[in-house]
C-alpha cells in the first residue's frame, strides 16, 4: 500500500507506524520518507517509523536534509530492522524533476552496491520481480 506522507493533510510518519503496527502482514510504502513539505522535518519521526515496523518502505523523492542525501545516509547505513533494504527510488513524476531526484541519490554518501539496491533491487524484492 502506497501512502502519500509528509504532510499536514495527508500521513505522518508516527500515523504510519501505527497502522503498520496494525497490520504487520501489509507491506506500506511511505511517500517522500514521510517527511514534512520536503523540509527534513519529520526525520526522526520516519526513521522511528521504519526501525519500528518492518513492513514500512520509503521512497527518496523529495527527500530534503542535513546534507545532500543525509536521511538517505542514515537508512542505508543503518542496521536497525535492516532499514537500508527498505528504501526505494521515488521520483514524484510528474511534479518531481527526475534529474533531481536522481542526483538525492547518486550523491548520497554510500556504497554502490546501496545506491543499486535503491535505485532498483530493492523494488524488485518488494514486488517480486
Amino acid at each position: 500500500v502506497m501512502v502519500e506522507s509528509g504532510y499536514p493533510i495527508v500521513s505522518s510518519p508516527l500515523q504510519m507506524a501505527e497502522i503498520a503496527n496494525e497490520f504487520k502482514k501489509v507491506k506500506f510504502i511511505m511517500t517522500h520518507a514521510g517527511q514534512l513539505l520536503a523540509s527534513g522535518q519529520s526525520e526522526s519521526d520516519a526513521g522511528f517509523a521504519m526501525n519500528e515496523n518492518r513492513n514500512i518502505y520509503c521512497d527518496t523523492s523529495q527527500v530534503i536534509l542535513s546534507g545532500l542525501g543525509g536521511f538517505i545516509e542514515q537508512l542505508a547505513t543503518s542496521n536497525i530492522n535492516n532499514s537500508g533494504s527498505r528504501i526505494l527510488f521515488g521520483s514524484n513524476s510528474p511534479a518531481g524533476q527526475l534529474s533531481v531526484e536522481i542526483m538525492r541519490v547518486e550523491k548520497a554518501n554510500i556504497e554502490d552496491h546501496e545506491k543499486r539496491l535503491i535505485f532498483s533491487e530493492n523494488a524488485k524484492k518488494l514486488f517480486q520481480i
